[in-house]
């Protein structure tokens, strides 16, 4: 085999691995754009699946948009679906209008304002549609600003993964990023059971009692904080906040005298 044939074997094979890694980016963020229109807090109060959208950018905004236009399909509640599609449909002619300004359109702020304005137009038009009060303004506005916060944490967990690529590197703001992103995952699982046991519950335990195992209070105590505040208004019972963060910092200071006590 000549040199240049070597050359062009080589760049078939690194061009098939490099399909075979973007087919694989690509279905996760089908995946996860279709269980993060699954959790919110209700039907009708779930801007995660628009929030991951708008964190996709213009490489895989068309992939997520599909998942999760999917998940609010299968949500049930009509009225909040197609809210959510116009959302991120709202979302897709924003970036595409963008196009020709690549510095806007790469900024950390773009999907940050750009959530909160398509769920708030979208939103107020449904209130509008209805008697407006002064609660349902107020809901409205609130969810725009939880989608854009979202918005802002998915987009810097991509930034974090697709630079450092390792856990082991992540700062502590990094890190918390990467759990309240891991939290609303779960939320998803909210309202599975199994013989009267909760797997998200479950999960959630875990993930604070490994937190603890290797980071001590600190690290029990914050995931505990992070986990509790996003599993108890999902569920609607905030007594999941004092014992998600309480048993983490528990967790944490007991895990200094071996694995039997900690675990």
């Amino acid at each position: 085999m000549s040199v240049t044939e070597a050359v062009k074997q080589i760049k078939v094979q690194n061009k098939l691995n490099f399909d075979k890694k973007e087919f694989i980016v690509f279905i996760a963020n089908f995946i996860l754009a279709t269980i993060f229109s699954f959790s919110g807090f209700s039907v009708d109060f779930s801007p995660f699946g628009v929030s991951f959208c708008a964190s996709a950018g213009k490489r895989y905004i068309i992939i997520s948009a599909l998942g999760a236009s999917l998940g609010y399909i299968l949500s049930g509640d009509s009225i909040s679906s197609l809210r959510y599609i116009a959302s991120i449909l709202a979302l897709i002619v924003i970036f595409g209008a963008l196009k020709p300004f690549k510095e806007l359109r790469d900024s950390i702020a773009t999907p940050i304002f750009s959530t909160f304005v398509c769920l708030f137009v979208t939103g107020l038009a449904v209130v509008l549609a209805e008697k407006i009060t002064v609660l349902s303004f107020l809901i409205c506005f609130s969810e725009s600003l939880l989608g854009a916060f979202t918005a802002f944490l998915f987009t810097e967990a991509r930034t974090v993964l697709a630079l450092k690529g390792s856990i082991y590197s992540l700062t502590s703001k990094e890190a918390i990023s990467l759990i309240i992103c891991f939290s609303l995952l779960l939320l998803s699982l909210k309202n599975i059971e199994i013989f009267n046991i909760y797997p998200a519950h479950i999960i959630a335990a875990l993930i604070i009692l490994i937190c603890a195992k290797y980071s001590k209070e600190a690290g029990g105590t914050i995931v505990g904080v992070c986990t509790g505040i996003t599993m108890s208004l999902g569920t609607g019972n905030i007594f999941l906040l004092a014992f998600y963060s309480l048993g983490g910092l528990i967790a944490g200071v007991v895990s200094t005298f071996g694995k039997i006590v900690s675990f």
